[in-house]
């Protein structure tokens, strides 16, 4: 069996809050292959962002984590902080949701494209200088020069987005976690920088961790997509059957909320009540109070991802659901 380029086992992050421990995240485990672009979606709170800082071990203060996180089979989780930069620098590229959060505004954009490798790789000023016309350029960035001599101030946000991915190429990565990178984009400009990522995986086989609240978008870029919800993994489907069979009943309601060229005039679904995070969770399954197909089992028992149809979903009564729904 071929060595996942990540793998998490039963990865759970707290964080402190007012002198307590705050569940974050509970008992995640998926993986991602060389070459494989996973998907990892859900509401706002759910925990799509922490996991990418677990991952990378960017924690807030106080923060800490269980479990294994393997790369290269390799446990970035128990690694040393000087082993950790050295993966940080080459093994893995971040890519922020809001690019201009993510440089330094008194930094010319040479000097965020050059640091790493004159730091880390021993490049020279000037192969390094040369190096990043060449990052650029494969970004769709053509006047690289120019370019360089600017500050992230006198750059578009699709221009600076296209900066910050050339970044997080600068060290010729196995692995790129992009964490809701076309959110503050245009839909043009979204389309481009997907379309960026897909040559990525194609040129280079970088596997990759795209986070977004999106599902379309997802479906548009990704092998698989996971569904995260309270802090969980709930749901994992292939690119084409998050829409055709979607598993978890939160997933459905999901794909269900999405505006169609097919709704024009309806009110939309909306799924009731609020999403909660995983300190706020109620006890069984998080999902219960907003579920359509909430059972009193729901309400104590807390489902484990169960094998369905190709794909995986952590609900107590997925079987009968499917059945009553002849899916």
């Amino acid at each position: 069996m071929t060595q996942a380029l990540l793998a998490l086992k039963a990865v759970s992050t707290w964080i402190e809050v007012d002198g307590g421990a705050k569940p974050i995240l509970i008992d995640v485990s998926f993986e991602i292959g060389r070459g494989e672009i996973v998907g990892l979606v859900g509401e706002s709170g759910s925990g799509k962002s922490m996991t990418a800082r677990t991952i990378v071990r960017s924690l807030p203060e106080g923060g800490r984590s269980s479990g294994a996180i393997l790369l290269d089979g390799e446990d970035l989780a128990s690694m040393s902080v000087p082993a950790l930069r050295q993966v940080r620098a080459r093994k893995v590229g971040v890519i922020f949701q809001d690019p201009r959060s993510a440089v330094d505004p008194l930094w010319k954009i040479e000097d965020h494209l050059t640091e790493g490798m004159r730091v880390h790789a021993g490049r020279s000023r000037d192969e390094a200088r040369v190096e990043a016309i060449g990052l650029l350029e494969q970004v769709g960035i053509h006047d690289g020069p120019r370019r360089l001599s600017q500050y992230p101030v006198q750059l578009s946000g699709g221009l600076l987005q296209r900066v910050v991915i050339a970044g997080a190429l600068a060290g010729n990565p196995e692995l790129i976690i992009a964490d809701e990178p076309t959110t503050s984009l245009d839909v043009t400009t979204q389309a481009e920088i997907v379309a960026i990522f897909s040559a990525l995986r194609r040129d280079r086989g970088i596997g990759m961790l795209f986070i977004t609240h999106d599902l379309a978008l997802a479906a548009s870029l990704c092998d698989r997509i996971l569904v995260m919800y309270a802090g969980r993994i709930v749901d994992a489907q292939s690119r084409d059957g998050i829409f055709s069979r979607p598993g978890h009943p939160y997933t459905r309601a999901l794909v269900g909320a999405r505006p169609s060229a097919g709704t024009r005039g309806e009110r939309l679904a909306v799924i009731p009540g609020v999403p909660t995070s995983a300190s706020d969770a109620p006890g069984g399954c998080a999902f219960h109070p907003r579920c359509a197909f909430a059972a009193e089992m729901c309400k104590s028992q807390i489902p484990a991802l169960m094998p369905i149809d190709g794909g995986a979903s952590a609900c107590l009564r997925i079987v009968d659901i499917r059945e009553t729904l002849r899916v």
